[in-house]
């Protein structure tokens, strides 16, 4: 009986130490413990740009009107157009009504051509009923003849005329409908000739983008006038605009459209010493227009001397000659470096060394705090793109690793609840 008293007490003591084992952390943790947030290592991009107004440099040529009137466009805006080729007809002011008067006359014309057509299906129908109503008397008269019946003769033949009149009526509505639709047509081709005497058509000297959109920097803002740029003239360009609406009229003497030359065009940007240093003439480097939501790989071809702090940073230009037809100042992302890797918030890192690019890391393995060193591939002010730093004897970081958000006042072994 004693005996096995103590075996009880030997297993009451392994179920307590058990027990002890599993709850007393978890319990010490509940009184004493600290919740510390977690996330895991994703993939990740960032992206080290400059953001500023750019402004857009062209080789155009410019078309002043002849007269006052209004202009009828012959291509879209932004739209190429090949040499020697119609881009836009000026009609003078007092022409004006006249063109009113010819599209009244399309109208009259549409109009009429449909109203015959469906005349034209209705009388079709009616002149099918009247042939078939002549047959039928003809072949009765033809009939009532050989069997020498005369007394109908006299009413069929009424009745005959009575149809083959009331056919010559409905051929005369037909008639009467082209006579009216030709004499539209005279009406328009008169009209046309007035209107062609007072009119101007441009024609283009060489292919190119056409534009409807002049902003008077065409001469200012031109290739040949890239080095001569300052930060005053730039900024005395006060123009921001996707469109404009004139109503298509033009004034004697004013440009009114233009035709943009070349396969480049160039941006210019005014950026301050600390950005400028950033960039080197034969870079290559990534513009996002942010007008049109487009980016382009561009080249920088010229950088200008110091302006007091300020320095003018010229790209090249390929593509998107269209799209930006209608721009001349644009809101530009000039694109440094856009690395992609492990992607962590900034604030993850602790001990960082800004000149040579690296820090550390608190991971959690096995539920306990893992110091890791990582090297910085490129960082913003909230994220950080890292990698596994070589030759580091605290092991390395990867993808889905586990880390601490905030590694202040933690120690590495420390046991981590997540």
């Amino acid at each position: 009986m004693q005996e096995k008293h103590k075996r009880r007490a030997r297993n009451g003591g392994l179920v307590a130490a058990v027990f002890l084992a599993i709850y007393i952390p978890s319990f010490l943790h509940w009184v004493y413990g600290r919740d510390i947030s977690t996330d895991i290592i994703r993939m990740g991009a960032l992206e080290e740009c400059v953001n500023c107004e750019g402004y857009i440099i062209r080789n155009s040529v410019v078309y002043a009107s002849q007269f006052d009137g209004k202009y009828i466009p012959e291509f879209d805006n932004g739209e190429k157009a090949p040499a020697k080729s119609s881009i836009a007809v000026v009609i003078k002011k007092p022409a004006l009504k006249l063109l009113d008067s010819l599209n009244e006359k399309k109208l009259n014309i549409i109009e009429a051509l449909n109203k015959k057509n469906e005349n034209a299906e209705l009388f079709s129908t009616d002149i099918a009923k009247i042939d078939n109503e002549v047959s039928n008397k003809l072949k009765i008269i033809i009939s009532d003849a050989n069997m020498n019946v005369l007394s109908g003769l006299k009413s069929l033949k009424k009745d005959i005329d009575d149809l083959m009149d009331k056919k010559a009526s409905i051929m005369g509505g037909v008639k009467t409908a082209d006579a009216y639709i030709n004499s539209l047509e005279k009406e328009r081709e008169r009209l046309k000739e007035q209107i062609k005497s007072n009119t101007w058509e441009v024609v283009s000297e060489s292919p190119g983008i056409v534009s409807y959109i002049v902003d008077d920097y065409e001469e200012v803002l031109k290739p040949g006038a890239l080095r001569e740029l300052t930060p005053e003239i730039l900024k005395s360009v006060n123009i921001k605009q996707t469109a404009y609406d004139n109503n298509n009229e033009v004034i004697a003497g004013k440009p009114f459209l233009k035709i943009i030359k070349g396969f480049e065009y160039y941006i210019a940007f005014l950026l301050p010493q600390k950005d400028a240093e950033l960039f080197s003439i034969g870079d290559r480097i990534n513009v996002r227009i942010n007008d049109i939501g487009k980016t382009v790989s561009c080249k920088v071809c010229s950088k200008s001397e110091n302006f007091g702090g300020k320095y003018i940073v010229a790209v090249e230009v390929d593509r998107f000659m269209s799209e930006t037809s209608g721009l001349r100042k644009v809101n530009a992302d000039l694109i440094i470096n856009s690395p992609e890797g492990l992607k962590v918030p900034l604030k993850s890192l602790f001990e960082m060394d800004a000149s040579g690019m690296k820090a550390k890391i608190m991971l959690v393995k096995a539920n306990c705090a893992a110091i890791r060193e990582v090297k910085i591939v490129g960082m913003n002010e909230e994220y950080a793109v890292i990698t596994g730093l070589e030759g580091s004897n605290k092991g390395s970081v990867g993808l889905y690793d586990i880390y601490v958000c905030d590694p202040r006042n933690i120690k590495e072994g420390e046991i981590i609840y997540r």
